[in-house]
């Protein structure tokens, strides 16, 4: 029992002096506790904490998408990785980690996500886009207006 202590005690190290933004949800996306850097994620605006206590990215399709990832994984345990956009319009990768005994999540957030040159080209040749297509895709996923 004694190393199980010392294990959570390890734990809660780990995540307060991790420098990801590392939130701990329920299963219904409410917040339970989040590091000092998900603490400022919420206190500078990057990421919202809605009326409810969850969780939120800024749309509701995001928000949505969120909330079934955390209840999948809730109920289940695992993992699983989305991509989701935030408030200003830029996209942040989020890992989900369930704790299925618990029913508690962890949610590690990467920085934002930026598609370099190369993957810009790679899309434009998936998708056979036109230069101007491509231009404009650029401008979207920077959260900008394309015009």
């Amino acid at each position: 029992m004694a190393s199980r202590s010392r294990a959570s005690r390890a734990g809660d190290l780990w995540f307060a002096l991790d420098p990801s933004l590392l939130f701990l949800v329920d299963g219904d996306g409410r917040l339970v506790s989040a590091n000092p850097a998900g603490e400022a994620a919420i206190a500078n605006g990057q990421l919202l904490s809605l009326g409810t206590g969850a969780l939120g990215f800024g749309s509701a399709d995001c928000d949505a998408a969120f909330l079934a990832g955390v209840r999948k994984v809730a109920d289940k345990g695992g993992r699983l990785r989305l991509v989701l956009r935030q408030r200003h319009g830029g996209w942040v990768g989020a890992g989900l980690y369930g704790a299925p005994d618990e029913g508690l999540v962890i949610v590690a957030l990467q920085e934002e996500l930026k598609p370099t040159a190369a993957a810009m080209a790679a899309m434009s040749d998936a998708f056979h886009l036109t230069a101007a297509e491509a231009d404009v895709l650029q401008h979207l996923l920077a959260g900008e207006c394309p015009k």
